[in-house]
């Protein structure tokens, strides 16, 4: 595993020292997907390990996400390599569907949301072929602002979850010697309630955000 390690940190060294580099500028807006989830959620009395309600909260997916931000971007004959630094903004939505046991549902459902800046560092290499790229990589993002109302129902609480993690798949084109338009998809590694706790415990829907992302780099 180590060796392994030490030969992609060695081949994105030398990809760096034998290619052009060119700074830049980037652009991009992305749409998270992801099907709707349902869990219900137990709420227990302090006195005994009793249920008493149970609410049934639905993620509803994200708002559209944009950004900007630097990059670097170098290259040699058949290889590539690209990181990112990027400002973005995004959100998710929630839905409270019903609070009793019984499983009535409210009408209307409420709804709840949150919103995020974030910084996003993104390490992406791979193969060039004549105008066109091919390159996978690493994401890291760090939550830098946040505001929610989910935690405006008692049972829910924040932890200090603020670092995401995620893999993307990129297919790129340049053209004119200096922009770039790249579509990228991302996996997320994270829950979609990762900073969440409902009575102490993770919400953990086990849904992972995916993003499809539209970029235009600018490079000098």
């Amino acid at each position: 595993m180590n060796f392994k390690f030490l030969t992609i940190i060695f081949s994105l060294f030398a990809i760096a020292a034998s290619g052009q580099s060119g700074f830049g500028v980037k652009a991009f807006v992305s749409q998270g997907f992801a099907d709707s989830k349902i869990k219900n959620y137990v709420s227990l009395t302090p006195e005994a390990s009793t249920p008493v309600t149970i609410s049934q909260i639905a993620y509803k997916g994200t708002t559209a996400s944009k950004g900007l931000g630097l990059s670097m971007y170098t290259q040699n004959s058949q290889l590539f390599l690209m990181t990112d630094a990027l400002y973005t903004e995004t959100g998710r939505k929630f839905q409270l569907l019903s609070t009793d046991h019984k499983g009535t549902l409210l009408d209307p459902a409420l709804d709840f949301e949150t919103r995020e800046a974030n910084l996003r560092l993104a390490l992406t290499a791979g193969y060039v072929y004549k105008n066109m790229k091919f390159g996978v990589g690493p994401e890291l993002t760090y939550r830098l602002e946040t505001s929610e109302t989910l935690s405006d129902m008692v049972e829910i609480t924040t932890n200090d979850s603020n670092l995401l993690g995620a893999f993307n798949f990129l297919v790129g084109y340049e053209f004119l010697d200096f922009l770039h338009l790249d579509v990228k998809y991302t996996y997320g590694f994270n829950d979609v309630t990762d900073e969440f706790l409902f009575s102490g415990l993770p919400m953990d829907m086990k849904k992972n955000l995916k993003q499809l992302e539209l970029s235009l780099g600018v490079y000098f």
